[in-house]
């Protein structure tokens, strides 16, 4: 974003969701423009344009109430043309006004016994009228250079909720976040959707009843009762826009949807009472997602203990030792995993999130105590039930695998409640191996799991053979010591994180974060090498794996095993571990 102060237009801003978004652009300095058809008080509900102006500007901001109806395209044409006649451009469009109080009357009802304007109302406000808006901002937008259109949507798009309508509307919003994110990728703007979880609005605390504890709940009809000790507040969603709006990376989330409460854990916001509501999907939803569970009747071979594959030589003596570790994963016997761990140990495990490979703290071990923490901490998360192996590499040194795990939901996953739930989950990992255990576990991860539980994987185009012409210009460019043209091969947010056994020496360890530090870590990998070459090479349609063999002086080799993801035809993480060899 510019350095100047933020141009917002937030639309249905009176209460609610809307009001909560302004309020944290306000708190951000920003100018707000908010929108809705509530100009003078004394209704059913609290609010006003007016009044969430005031308080905009109270907290930092410069509030504007607009009156505006967004059935009334001519109105919203107007409102634009004097946004940007005022100020000139507009930097942050947010789409959130809803019919919620006219659509609350259909709750509970089958859509046969619905009038059509229970279609007509969610569809017009709500889709079309966000369709409308981003009309309006777009060109501005694209002249600027850059922009952030947020649409205000929810998990209704994959599961059902309240009526078919509403459910059809949001997933249609985010079809339209998707293709309107193609469409204004060349031009540097940015589309997300955002999924809040259960809010407490105005009018959901009108619908409220307190019970003999003390604790307030909301029945939905046909769905159940809601605790809102769990819910949300409007502000939450607001710290969600004001985290997207002051981050320069955004443009990775483009076209995608995010829950409100996996962007808090990958910025680190939190509610305003300073907790991190959870995204509770519906308990009895006979839709709630669920993962076909692939891995049935034995696991793979390559991850099976055999104990004569040990007698075989020393890349049988690496599977053996592997494979005991990957057995022993699929328990929850801490003792019993860290028993397959040498306490010589390098673990890389990012999280995978939307917006790349991050690392995190605790993502980076390099000693038995984090690693076990590491173990007990993801027990209270999921459990490994079951690990199939798709593509599997042994040498004497190391194991690779490509692997889809089962996992088993113990308790929270990124924000989601995942309890109960079951899941199939797909990693790129390397296991460097040593005579009393694995040495590590270096691992990239395919999709955001919480993705994965609330079915909203992307689908992948097969890109196998783009991705190995990409490996070969990345080992060009590190071959030549170019290290402009490898930086040029990695993702803006690329992390890398490998270790270095040098002859004689203390092991290194390397990490960056984003293209510039990654570009100086591969440097000090590969430079001074005399010539490299590959002796394991895979590409895939998401990740490549490869092990290079460097010629250095003095008849020294190195080897270095990495794991590098690959998104929008980028390498978006680095990922590894090398060691020096003598003659």
């Amino acid at each position: 974003m510019t350095q100047q102060r933020l141009i917002a237009v937030v639309t249905g801003a009176s209460r609610g969701i809307g009001k909560g978004i302004a309020l944290e652009l306000g708190a951000l300095g920003a100018t707000v423009f908010a929108t809705g058809r509530t100009v003078a008080a004394g209704g059913v509900l609290p609010g006003t344009v007016g009044e969430t102006a005031q308080q905009v500007t109270d907290l930092g901001g410069r509030g504007i109430g607009v009156a505006c109806d967004h059935h009334d395209d001519a109105q919203v044409e107007a409102l634009f043309a004097r946004v940007l006649d005022e100020e000139g451009r507009i930097d942050v469009l947010v789409n959130n006004v809803f019919s919620a109080p006219a659509f609350s009357k259909w709750l509970g009802k089958p859509f046969w016994e619905l009038p059509v304007e229970a279609w007509d109302e969610v569809i017009d406000v709500g889709l079309r009228s966000h369709y409308v808006a981003a009309r309006c901002a777009a060109p501005a937008m694209i002249a600027q250079g850059d922009g952030l259109i947020v649409n205000v949507s929810s998990s209704g798009a994959i599961q059902y909720a309240h009526v078919v309508s509403y459910g059809v509307g949001k997933a249609a919003l985010d079809r339209m976040t998707a293709d309107m994110a193609h469409e204004l990728a060349p031009y540097g703007s940015t589309v997300v959707s955002v999924w809040p979880g259960l809010v407490r609005t105005e009018l959901v605390m009108l619908g409220a009843q307190a019970g003999e504890d003390g604790t307030a709940t909301i029945t939905l009809p046909g769905e159940g009762v809601f605790d809102l000790s769990q819910a949300e507040s409007p502000r939450f969603t607001g710290r969600a826009v004001a985290a997207l709006a002051s981050d320069p990376y955004r443009h990775a989330r483009t076209g995608r949807a995010f829950t409100v409460a996996q962007l808090a854990a990958d910025y680190g916001f939190t509610d305003v009472d300073g907790s991190v509501p959870r995204t509770l999907l519906r308990p009895d939803s006979p839709s709630r997602p669920r993962a076909e569970v692939v891995v049935r009747g034995g696991a793979s071979l390559t991850a099976t203990v055999q104990e004569w594959v040990g007698e075989t030589g020393p890349e049988g003596t690496s599977a053996l030792i592997a494979r005991r570790h990957i057995a022993a994963e699929t328990s929850t016997d801490v003792d019993a995993i860290c028993a397959t761990i040498s306490p010589d140990v390098f673990f890389a495990v990012p999280v995978r999130t939307r917006a790349g490979q991050e690392l995190r703290d605790g993502t980076v071990l390099t000693d038995p105590g984090q690693v076990r923490k590491y173990y007990e901490g993801r027990s209270g998360s999921y459990v490994v039930t079951a690990s199939a192996q798709i593509k599997s590499v042994t040498t004497s040194w190391y194991a690779f695998n490509e692997s889809a795990a089962t996992l088993l939901g113990t308790g929270d996953v990124n924000g989601v409640d995942a309890a109960g739930l079951e899941w199939v989950v797909n990693s790129a990992v390397l296991f460097p191996t040593a005579p009393d255990g694995i040495r590590g576990e270096i691992c990239a991860t395919r999709h955001p799991m919480d993705d994965v539980i609330l079915g909203a994987v992307p689908p992948h185009a097969e890109a196998s053979a783009a991705h190995g012409v990409l490996l070969d210009r990345m080992a060009s460019a590190l071959r030549s010591g170019d290290w402009a043209d490898a930086a040029a091969e990695l993702g803006d947010r690329h992390s890398l994180a490998v270790r270095l056994d040098p002859v004689g020496a203390a092991p290194r360890i390397h990490t960056g974060n984003g293209r510039d530090q990654s570009r100086d870590q591969l440097s000090e990998l590969f430079g001074g090498a005399k010539d490299l070459t590959f002796m394991v090479r895979l590409a895939t349609d998401w990740y490549l794996f490869a092990e290079y063999l460097l010629g250095l002086d003095s008849g020294r080799h190195r080897r270095l095993a990495l794991i590098q993801p690959v998104e929008d035809g980028r390498v978006i993480g680095t990922f590894g571990y090398g060691r020096d060899e003598r003659p």
